[in-house]
């Protein structure tokens, strides 16, 4: 296998372990550290952070205790690009992500797919941690999938129905999942973050999409993935979808204990978008 067809891990060894048995470890604590949530439907999409794993992982961890036991063959990882675009939707031209947990196969021919629906750019080589980051976990609680990866170049919340229609329209939703990586708000104050979390999750609870979208268009929203969850709410509910339910939200303070007014702080959130 070529070298230039496996996209290399690019914060392996600095955002989470760069070593297999230490991932591996890292990754089975988070999860004996959670509980399969009684949700009584099944899951169609997940919200995920991306930040390293010493403050998200635990909370990544919630969201993906979910899906152990289902049998996803394709996982839509849609992810918001920090650098600079260039196209409103990007995606690998490797045919495999690696992680220090062995290949995870990209899926070109869904790709190619949505390419006849949707101006996707192939890009190679990218550092982009929102994307990478979820994949580990992907490895730990299913085993035999392929990805679909998504990078984000734009910021309109209100404009992804071309994306939304390719993608309900070509995928199989009965073993398709969808992962939006976002972190929450990104403020220099503990207790706004809060605040600003508190009341986008009481819009997401209520899967009022347009509810939704007015909190993520403040000009206040500083969440990082707010086009991700827009597309994922919008391609599940033409699933069927009817449910998001919250499975964990905590902030960087609260893990380093420093919840100091001026204290840079960054919000995670799990949760599960779920059917009739």
């Amino acid at each position: 296998m070529d070298k230039e067809e496996i996209r290399q891990p690019a914060v392996a060894g600095t955002w989470y372990p760069g070593n297999r048995q230490k991932l591996e470890s890292l990754i089975s604590g988070y999860f004996s550290k959670t509980a399969k949530s009684d949700l009584k439907r099944r899951v169609m999409g997940l919200i995920s952070p991306h930040a390293g794993y010493l403050y998200s992982g635990q909370t990544a961890a919630y969201a993906y205790r979910q899906i152990i036991g289902y049998d996803f063959k394709t996982v839509v990882i849609i992810a918001p690009m920090h650098r600079t675009a260039v196209s409103r939707y990007m995606t690998n031209a490797e045919k495999y992500y690696k992680t220090p947990l062995g290949l995870v196969p990209v899926d070109h021919q869904i790709l190619d797919n949505i390419r006849k629906e949707v101006n996707l750019a192939y890009i190679s080589g990218d550092d982009e941690h929102s994307l990478e980051i979820q994949l580990p976990f992907l490895q730990h609680a299913i085993k035999d999938f392929s990805i679909v990866p998504i990078l984000i170049g734009h910021s309109d919340v209100n404009n992804v129905k071309d994306i939304a229609d390719a993608l309900a329209g070509i995928l199989d939703r009965d073993s398709t999942l969808i992962v939006a990586s976002s972190d929450m708000h990104h403020i220099d104050d503990y207790r706004q973050v809060e605040e600003n979390d508190n009341r986008f999750i009481e819009a997401l609870k209520s899967f009022d999409i347009e509810k939704t979208r007015e909190i993520l268009n403040r000009r206040d929203c500083t969440i990082c993935g707010k086009v991700p969850i827009s597309i994922l709410l919008e391609t599940t509910l033409r699933w069927g979808a009817e449910k998001v339910s919250i499975l964990n939200h905590t902030n960087s303070s609260e893990i380093t204990g420093r919840k100091i007014i001026g204290e840079y702080t960054v919000g995670y959130l799990a949760a599960a978008v779920t059917d009739r």
